[in-house]
């Protein structure tokens, strides 16, 4: 797996750990959610350079 991969699947990881987190009463939804969907373009635009080689 490449770094920049790793390094998305990592973040969405915190983001989940953010999320599950019911002490964490001041999350802004809005900008998560964005960022998760940052991301998994991003992954996905990393798998396709990886398979396309």
């Amino acid at each position: 797996m490449n770094k920049r991969l790793e390094e998305i699947l990592q973040r969405k990881e915190e983001i989940r750990s953010l999320l599950a987190d019911e002490t964490n009463k001041n999350l802004n939804f809005d900008e998560l959610e964005k960022e998760v969907r940052d991301l998994t373009k991003k992954k996905k635009k990393s798998l396709q350079l990886l398979v396309n080689g």
